[in-house]
């Protein structure tokens, strides 16, 4: 039978894993703990609005592909180079899409590193 510290240890821990502060399988895939200085970044699926900052959002200066999220109304721009792959379809309507990518931090704003983009 277990101790009632015991009991109690094991109580922390779930709530722990419930709230996501404990992760088993991210302390195991963090290269840190193996020495290793790379990072591990995992694509990402985004679900939202393609569309252009400029023309249909009202919000920049120049053309930007961006990703206006479905939850929040977040925007996050797409990196330089998905920019000018993407944006000749998106400028004259918006597109409902899915983007695979990363959120790297560039110049003090989040942006988007696309690896994939598909539109509904």
């Amino acid at each position: 039978m277990p101790t009632a510290s015991f009991r109690r240890l094991l109580g922390l821990l779930g709530a722990m894993f419930l709230l996501g502060v404990w992760n088993p399988a991210a302390v195991r895939a963090r290269p840190e703990a193996a020495g290793d200085t790379r990072t591990v970044e995992v694509p990402t699926f985004f679900a939202g609005i393609i569309t252009c900052a400029k023309c249909d959002l009202k919000r920049s200066i120049k053309c930007a592909t961006v990703l206006q999220m479905r939850v929040g109304g977040v925007i996050y721009p797409f990196d330089d180079v998905n920019h000018k792959k993407h944006h000749k379809f998106i400028c004259v309507q918006a597109v409902k899409g899915v983007v695979t990518g990363k959120l790297v931090e560039k110049d003090g704003r989040t942006i988007i590193v696309v690896e994939r983009v598909k539109f509904d």
